[in-house]
């Protein structure tokens, strides 16, 4: 797991690299490449799954906006679970994609794709926990102050609904 997490930090240290060098910095970090996720920057968002936990995600610009940073953290009645979301834009494929990793020693990895209505969906597969797991989340914007999530995952070939929760922007 240590090697994993530092070949993901060299990654992203060189993705942050190229693109500082690709002129990044120079069109205020490639903001707009960060759709649907930018105006998130500088807020904390939260929201309450089913069984009443709470779920906090706090957005910040990180290696000089040339990645957007999710700190989240769930409380509830099964403890504190927390996790951390680089998203970078990938070059190669010309999109947006992400890593995240969390309490638990588990890694995701995944991309965003935007959908022909404007939303947007991100793909992202699941490493930790003795096993591997398949998600999407649907994610649209109702208003500037909110967003609202719908998370599947692939059970013997089917998506299979998860999680449906709204997340509202924190004074």
């Amino acid at each position: 797991m240590k090697t994993f997490f530092s070949t993901a930090l060299l990654i992203c240290l060189a993705l942050a690299t190229t693109a500082e060098n690709d002129g990044a910095a120079e069109n205020g970090g490639g903001k707009e490449r960060f759709a649907p996720l930018a105006d998130l920057a500088g807020s904390c968002w939260a929201g309450t799954f089913d069984n009443g936990a709470r779920d906090v995600h706090c957005y910040e610009w990180a290696l000089q906006e040339s990645f957007l940073r999710d700190r989240h953290q769930v409380t509830g009645d099964s403890g504190v679970y927390a996790g951390e979301t680089f998203f970078g834009w990938d070059e190669s494929a010309d999109r947006l994609h992400f890593w995240y990793f969390n309490t638990l020693g588990g890694v995701s990895e995944g991309d965003a794709v935007q959908q022909r209505d404007g939303s947007w969906t991100f793909v992202e597969s699941y490493e930790g926990g003795g096993g591997s797991l398949e998600l999407r989340t649907a994610f649209r914007r109702p208003d500037e102050d909110s967003y609202a999530i719908v998370t599947e995952i692939l059970r013997d070939g089917n998506w299979v609904p998860e999680r449906e929760v709204i997340y509202r922007r924190q004074p």
